[in-house]
């Protein structure tokens, strides 16, 4: 008799008499939610259940805002903006019970009206701790301002490059402001970097030594895999880059050499230590391997400053409901 009652619960659920509620609430629901989860605003693709007086809810529909822009021609364009899911539900005072994965389970007791609707909006407790790094750790878009150093570069390869008498020295550091934008989600990690810096150089065209300056440019793209904790994120992985260096030395009587560049890969780990919401510091260290100019394979460190906002983190677990006539 349990296995038959069980078996028919859903039915009998989908069976209950609709609503009787203001005719232009049948549209979007007399109950709205509006709740995140984590770093994602949850709904019932996502994992939300929502339960009234202990039976699951259908949702009725996702409601959304409309709103119009213009284009670089002055075109009109309108987008849909989801705002919340909406239920239908018998008035009275009702107990609602919304769970999301990863997140705790949150109960209220409140009125649910016929002839307006309520919105229950909020956070839900992170309950995961795989989410955990989804709060206090980098989640989302976001953007270093720092200072690289990484092996002045020289040429393709020492006695080799635009001009073979040239030998270079080894053991020389550039240093170079670093600009990188990212995209943390969970276990991906995406960086785009850019730098720009200078370093000494030395060697000797064909036996008198010389002393110069090098001026190094430098993009590169990183993908990785992220571990998240509360406050600290650790990544690694491969990318692909390329550099362009131009060198000036005080023997070269045409000043400065042509352009030189050459592709590599960056072999990278970094970590992110973010204890405010919104501000961290990263550091990184890679090996850039250079298959074309092995000469200017070597190690890349880099410091600096992330700015990376994120709702999670600022916003702690809450509930609130507010009528929406």
């Amino acid at each position: 008799m349990i296995i038959v009652a069980a078996l028919l619960l859903p039915k009998l659920a989908a069976a209950q008499p609709e609503p009787s509620v203001a005719p232009n609430l049948y549209g979007g629901g007399n109950l709205r939610i509006e709740m995140a989860c984590a770093d994602y605003q949850v709904t019932p693709q996502d994992g939300l259940v929502v339960q009234v007086d202990g039976l699951p809810l259908r949702a009725l529909r996702i409601n959304g805002d409309l709103s119009t822009g213009y284009d670089d021609d002055g075109n009109p364009y309108t987008t849909w903006n989801a705002t919340d899911v909406g239920y239908l539900v018998n008035p009275g005072e009702r107990h609602i019970i919304i769970t999301a994965p990863g997140c705790a389970p949150q109960t209220v007791d409140m009125p649910v009206a016929a002839n307006h609707a309520e919105v229950i909006s909020g956070r839900l407790a992170i309950s995961d701790s795989g989410l955990m790094g989804t709060v206090g750790a980098p989640n989302g878009g976001g953007l270093t301002l720092g200072i690289l150093s990484t092996m002045a570069p020289h040429g393709p390869n020492s006695g080799q490059g635009f001009d073979a008498a040239y030998i270079y020295d080894a053991g020389y550091t550039a240093y170079s402001g670093w600009l990188s934008t990212s995209w943390e989600h969970r276990g991906v990690e995406l960086a785009f970097d850019l730098s720009f810096g200078t370093g000494p150089t030395s060697g000797t065209d064909g036996g008198k030594p010389f002393t110069g300056t090098t001026y190094r440019f430098s993009q590169a793209f990183r993908i990785g895999k992220r571990i998240a904790l509360r406050d600290v994120s650790l990544a690694g992985g491969l990318g692909l880059g390329w550099d362009a260096w131009i060198n000036s030395s005080n023997i070269d009587s045409v000043g400065p050499s042509p352009p030189d560049a050459s592709w590599y890969v960056p072999v990278w780990a970094a970590a992110t230590i973010k204890p405010a919401c919104n501000w961290g510091v990263q550091v990184l260290g890679e090996y850039d391997l250079h298959p074309t100019a092995g000469d200017n394979s070597g190690m890349t460190f880099g410091v600096g400053w992330i700015y990376q906002p994120n709702d999670a983190c600022s916003q702690p677990p809450s509930l609130r409901i507010t009528p929406n006539a």
